[in-house]
């Protein structure tokens, strides 16, 4: 009985240390899914800033007057 009893306080405790390390990695998995879908956000953001959509614009327009695309030039201007 006492060597039962001694056997099954040491299966529980190596259950209890495998619980201990799949709540670690849950924890980190979580973590790591929250950043991403953070950064994910932050990306999407960024493409719809007016600031960013302006730069590109503006980008867009000028590589049109160095190729003397005039059309698109004018059209991208008064976009």
């Amino acid at each position: 009985h006492i060597v039962e009893k001694g056997l099954a306080s040491i299966y529980q405790e190596e259950l209890n240390k495998k619980n201990m390390e799949l709540l670690k990695e849950t924890k980190t998995r979580s973590e790591l899914e929250k950043a991403l879908k953070n950064a994910e956000l932050k990306a999407l953001q960024s493409q719809l800033n007016p600031h960013f959509l302006f730069n590109v614009l503006n980008t867009i327009g000028k590589l049109a007057l160095l190729e003397g695309a005039v059309k698109t030039e004018e059209t991208v201007f008064s976009f």
